[in-house]
């Protein structure tokens, strides 16, 4: 029987294997860090476009509300013509037909 030469340092089947699961652990260990900062990075996008979605609909109603208070300064419409014009619906036309009230009987107290 002939014996294949042996280098020096090389490894048996037991030991490559031993081998390729540190350099696995080595490798999780390494993207774990990148993993994390690309989950956070996910996290705060979708926080950041929900928090301009919100801002956005809020400015929109806004928007609304100050048309159809301009509406109702003018004195011309019905709630319901306003509502139907500002895309409000007739009770938060109500509601801010209650606070010009309030407000005017304010400024002439």
């Amino acid at each position: 029987m002939i014996k294949s030469p042996t280098r020096k340092g090389a490894r048996g089947p037991a030991d490559l294997c031993i081998a390729r699961t540190e350099a696995e652990r080595r490798k999780g260990a390494m993207m774990r860090g990148p993993l994390i900062q690309t989950e956070a990075r996910t996290i705060l996008n979708r926080g950041i476009s929900q928090g301009i979605s919100q801002g956005i609909s809020q400015g929109r109603n806004k928007g609304k509300k100050e048309i159809a208070l301009r509406m109702l300064n003018m004195g011309k419409l019905s709630v319901m013509e306003i509502a139907e014009y500002s895309a409000l619906s007739v009770a938060e036309v109500k509601q801010l037909a209650k606070l010009h009230t309030v407000q005017e009987r304010q400024q002439l107290d």
